[in-house]
């Protein structure tokens, strides 16, 4: 499943929405999506989340609508998708962006369905258990 749906689907599963929280934020809403329910930590989830969608390690330049809604941002080095995914969802629930703005910025961002589940650097999921 591609990314972006899983983000607009498992908003359904996510009772407070908290940008603060792996379990409770966009990239939880997707592992809802494929658990069917809330993941209990947020290290799972966003193990879990990488493991689904490896390509969010990747490194984008900052999204437009970012820039559009925050300023400030343009001059901003590319980080991954995962970190930009993180930070529009805070935009979302301070109420300047939609879910869907959100999940229309990963389409664009994400690879076709076939590409979707290559392998991620074995550094970047490492990464994530010192993060965490």
């Amino acid at each position: 499943m591609r990314l972006s749906d899983a983000i607009a689907m498992g908003r359904v599963f996510i009772e407070k929405p908290e940008a603060m929280d792996y379990c409770r934020c966009a990239i939880g809403m997707a592992m809802a999506s494929l658990e069917g329910s809330q993941l209990p930590s947020h290290r799972q989830a966003l193990k879990e989340a990488f493991e689904a969608w490896p390509f969010m390690v990747k490194f984008v330049p900052v999204p437009e609508k970012l820039v559009r809604v925050s300023g400030g941002w343009r001059n901003r080095k590319p980080q991954a998708i995962e970190y930009w995914i993180s930070t529009l969802f805070f935009r979302v629930q301070e109420g300047k962006l939609t879910l869907e703005e959100l999940c229309d910025w990963v389409r664009s961002v994400e690879p076709s369905e076939e590409y979707a589940s290559e392998e991620a650097p074995a550094a970047a999921i490492h990464s994530l258990e010192v993060r965490s």
